[in-house]
């Protein structure tokens, strides 16, 4: 029986859940940060500092890709992101466990009775590194960049959701910023209360395509972040120095460095050689090797909101959607998958199955029903209750169709490219024929967003601390374009999701996403398989560091208290 609406919840893991409307979806997640474990969500740095902390030396950290954009504005990947709001902050902040703090902003805003106006007072003293104020114009400013007409060639990743939510903007004074949204929209902080503020003095006399196409988007002299931009040299590194002029505490370092590298290996290499100090992305193969190596300190795997999913394209115009158009087939796909075994041999025990749509850290996240355990020979029963029998090869077939599917993944992700070798192998054992197909990465965007013609496509997505899934399961993001390219269009997905963004009610949402995760647990449009773990790891001389599942890259204020103990 369906739990009603208004039941509590009582199943274990539910408890655990936790607060927090902080950065949702959004533009950022349409971006699809297709990349690519269980644990209670940790309120606790995963390093915690030691020693007495002091001030001056350089943290080189490591990366796998490149920055693309400094301006918070154009910024969405997670390079960007990390070095962007370093040298740019915004009116709030996320804290490792996704709790939001002040940053420009002397407090947390105040709504108002009907849920539809925010309104923020900056802390006094607000000035940018040239000395200029910084106040309400500064952020009225930035959100127009955004979301006004007349920057509408400023192509901003967040201009759609901003249109759609946002009325308007207005500061009454220097230190008030108002904000007020289309109507009640429960994630509208969390996604969108943390864009870093540009300077209107700078670049208010540009228009919107000069500003996207200026040297500041590349070398930004005027900044308000704890750091201060130094140099870039594209594909290499960037270097960024202590911001004396910020307006809080300030960086203990006095330099911070992006370095790019070429591989997982390479990135391993680095911080054993002590090229690099810090890095994350740490491949689950190299994990154990890096143990034992002098000056090295893993840091403790963490829950973080990255998770491993398929989707089944569910088009009934394609060969695959007269596949997968009876949930049979789909729920049979699961239970086929041995998912213990995949975590443990693919990711080497750092990763786990996923038990929901929504990530362990989210306090949304419940073990939904119904579960799905590894379960072949009730697989094979679905398939042939489904009229899917066994043909002299092996491979099931019903009414001239064979079950076989072509499995899609990117080729820039060895772990993914194993994990879709050891699916293809149980689902044959169950007679479902496999061809494994690998993409370059953009092609497996365009094929998700725009073309449409995969069978099942193997991809990753690192969720943001709002609970708000509509990007990637309502029915709206099936238009060209949308991240709804499995064809998922369901009434009461649609219903609950809408339901849950539209009050602020926490103890409502929390009821309406319990609902939503059982719902997606009996469709099976894009089943979760895994959930995954912060993998990073820093050398001896390190200290301070405050990585957790929201703050690896956006939450990056605590690189103000980061410190190497040999100053160097």
């Amino acid at each position: 029986m369906r739990r009603k609406e208004g039941a509590d919840d009582d199943r274990p893991g539910w408890r655990c859940s936790r607060r927090r409307f902080l950065q949702g979806l959004g533009a950022a997640a349409c971006s699809l940060a297709l990349t690519a474990s269980p644990a209670a969500c940790d309120r606790r740095p995963a390093t915690p500092s030691a020693g007495r902390p002091r001030a001056g030396g350089q943290l080189v950290e490591g990366g796998l890709a490149d920055v693309s954009h400094l301006l918070p504005v154009l910024a969405q990947d997670p390079p960007s992101l990390l070095v962007s709001r370093m040298l740019f902050e915004g009116l709030l902040g996320v804290a490792a466990d996704g709790s939001p703090f002040p940053l420009l902003a002397e407090s947390l805003p105040r709504l108002s009775a009907d849920g539809t106006t925010y309104t923020f007072r900056l802390r006094r003293g607000l000035r940018w590194s040239d000395g200029h104020p910084l106040t309400g114009d500064d952020v009225v400013f930035t959100y127009q960049l955004m979301f006004a007409p007349r920057y509408e060639d400023l192509r901003s990743p967040w201009r759609t959701d901003l249109l759609l939510h946002l009325e308007e903007v207005t500061s009454p004074d220097p230190l008030t910023v108002i904000f007020r949204t289309r109507g009640v929209y429960a994630p509208f902080l969390a996604l969108h209360a943390q864009h870093g503020i540009v300077p209107e003095h700078v670049l208010g006399s540009l228009s919107g395509a000069a500003i996207e196409s200026s040297d500041f988007d590349r070398a930004p002299a005027v900044v308000n972040g704890a750091f201060r931009f130094v140099g870039w040299d594209p594909g290499r590194e960037m270097v960024l120095a202590r911001n004396d002029a910020y307006h809080g505490p300030r960086a203990r370092l006095e330099r911070y460095v992006y370095q790019v590298l070429p591989d997982a290996a390479a990135l391993a290499e680095a911080l054993v050689s002590g090229q690099i100090d810090l890095a994350g992305q740490i491949d689950p193969a190299l994990w154990q090797e890096l143990a034992d190596r002098p000056g090295v300190r893993r840091i403790p795997p963490f829950p973080v909101p990255t998770v491993t999913f398929y989707t089944t394209n569910l088009d009934p115009s394609t060969r695959a959607g007269k596949l997968f158009s009876d949930v049979a087939v789909r729920q049979a796909l699961l239970l086929a998958l041995d998912r213990h075994r995949l975590a443990a041999t693919v990711y080497r025990g750092l990763a786990a199955p996923a038990d929901s749509v929504e990530p362990p850290c989210s306090w949304a996240h419940v073990a939904a029903e119904p579960a799905y355990p590894h379960d072949p020979e009730r697989a094979g029963h679905l398939l042939e209750e489904a009229g899917w029998s066994r043909g002299p090869d092996g491979i099931r077939q019903r009414e001239g169709l064979r079950l076989d599917l072509t499995v899609t993944t990117d080729q820039e992700d060895p772990e993914r490219r194993a994990l879709a070798a050891a699916m293809s192998q149980d689902w044959r054992r169950i007679g479902v024929g496999t061809t494994l197909q690998v993409v370059p990465f953009a092609q497996l965007v365009a094929q998700l967003s725009r073309e449409r013609t995969f069978d099942v496509l193997l991809a990753g997505l690192t969720w943001p601390q709002d609970p708000d899934q509509s990007p990637l399961f309502s029915s709206a993001a099936t238009v060209p374009g949308g991240l709804n390219g499995f064809g998922l269009r369901d009434g009461e997905v649609d219903w609950l999701l809408a339901e849950a963004v539209q009050t602020t009610d926490p103890r409502r949402r929390r009821r309406l996403y319990v609902l939503y995760q059982d719902r997606m647990n009996q469709l099976l449009p894009a089943p979760t398989l895994l959930f995954h773990r912060g993998l990073w790891a820093a050398r001896e001389r390190v200290r301070g560091l405050a990585l957790g599942p929201y703050s690896q890259y956006e939450g990056r204020s605590w690189m103000r208290g980061v410190w190497v103990a040999d100053g160097r």
